[in-house]
């Protein structure tokens, strides 16, 4: 009766085979990138190619330039400074710098990492005195508008991937030494400020 020990040796061989199966795809997704780390300077790369920046709202204008990006890892956040010229049709043109601080988010649709819920922490004229606050929360808008979703960080097309296979952003965190994004799959639930 040989024909039992050639099915089992079938059997033996198929259940081999799926082992190695699973041990190969275990392997390389042990190889799939968890992390990544933008740095500081590749942030203002990015940024310094990007300005100046320009907005006409008609009652007013707006221009932004020398921008400077801070990272705040105590609060989860960018930190953002520039130059800013303000006019509006009531007259006049003030300057001076302005500081603000955004989270960040991935825009699935851009394929970037971009700022959002921009606030203005500082706002300072250039040879001037205190800048009345209606005028004041009008800059404020007029910089948020600018600066929701700019782009931080933009991947080229088909990616983020890694070997052909497409990676979600499950995570982003602002840390001393950068903006560090966590890779993963959707099944393991998106947290943080990821879209």
């Amino acid at each position: 009766m040989r024909l039992p020990t050639r099915l089992g040796s079938i059997g033996m061989f198929r259940n081999l085979l799926i082992l190695i199966i699973v041990y190969g795809l275990f392997a390389c997704s042990s190889l799939v990138p968890r992390e990544h780390l933008v740095t500081q300077e590749e942030l203002r790369t990015v940024v310094l190619k990007r300005f100046p920046l320009y907005a006409d709202q008609g009652v007013f204008h707006l221009s932004l330039s020398n921008p400077q990006v801070a990272l705040l890892p105590e609060r989860n956040r960018i930190g953002f400074s520039s130059d800013f010229q303000f006019g509006s049709i009531l007259g006049g043109v003030l300057g001076g710098r302005f500081e603000s601080s955004s989270d960040l988010r991935y825009d699935a649709s851009q394929r970037a990492i971009v700022l959002v819920k921009p606030q203005l922490e500082r706002l300072s004229l250039q040879d001037q005195g205190e800048m009345p606050p209606a005028l004041r929360a009008l800059v404020n808008l007029a910089m948020a508008e600018l600066m929701q979703n700019f782009p931080l960080h933009t991947f080229p097309p088909g990616e983020p991937s890694f070997a052909g296979v497409s990676l979600d952003i499950t995570d982003i965190t602002v840390t001393p030494g950068g903006v560090k994004l966590k890779f993963g799959n959707q099944a393991q639930g998106r947290q943080g400020r990821v879209e």
